[in-house]
């Protein structure tokens, strides 16, 4: 088992989001990307689900980091599609479909 599945936890990290209606995004002491801000970072924009995702500013977030989505800054909440570039401070990314 070990050298198919090496560790649970890892898996998670890299791989998989779990989420309900809302998860906070935040950048960590050493300039990560904190996911659910579950290592105390504060946050600075929100994944929402409402029939579909949407990427918005955290509302009471300090303006020093941007945030952009297809390389023009969030002001709002904005749809997230699969392909849609996102870039938050330094961090990069883009979402895709999951495959079986």
């Amino acid at each position: 088992m070990l050298a198919a599945w090496p560790s649970m936890d890892g898996d998670i990290r890299a791989r998989w989001v779990l989420m309900g209606q809302l998860l906070q995004i935040g950048i960590d002491d050493n300039g990560l990307l904190d996911l659910g801000c579950i290592r105390g970072s504060a946050p600075i924009a929100r994944l929402i689900y409402q029939d579909g995702f949407y990427l918005q500013a955290e509302p009471q977030a300090e303006k020093a980091v941007k945030i952009m989505v297809e390389q023009h800054i969030l002001y709002g909440k904005v749809p997230v599609q699969h392909g849609t570039c996102i870039s938050i401070g330094e961090h990069k990314f883009s979402f895709g479909g999951v495959t079986q």
